[in-house]
């Protein structure tokens, strides 16, 4: 059981530290502002915040502990990412033909 939640909390640290430090140079990069930029890195915690407390208020009201955190996982696991850029915010082509690679492939063009 201690091996499981080894490389579970080892999954979501590589995840948020490959992750965290380099979206707020991305969005920098795609024109947000300071203050966009820290609204947007907010909105995930103030959603933790929140959604946690809720979610326990209601596994506890119906007993239905196991369930929860079975859809809570499966939820987190399987939701789709999706990147919205449209022709007006690239500013040079390579960049979403190499974001494209990097999702495809997990290779990094021109290393």
């Amino acid at each position: 059981m201690a091996v499981r939640f080894s490389f579970y909390y080892a999954a979501i640290f590589l995840a948020v530290g490959i992750h965290l430090p380099f979206w707020p140079a991305w969005l920098k990069y795609r024109g947000l502002d300071a203050a966009e930029i820290s609204l947007i890195l907010s909105v995930g915690v103030w959603m933790r915040a929140f959604a946690s407390p809720l979610i326990a208020h209601f596994a506890d009201r119906s007993g239905a502990h196991k369930k929860i955190i079975m859809i809570s996982a499966g939820g987190g696991a399987a939701k789709p990412t999706m990147f919205l850029i449209n022709d007006t915010q690239l500013i040079n082509e390579t960049f979403l033909e190499d974001l494209n690679n990097i999702l495809n492939t997990g290779e990094v063009p021109n290393l």
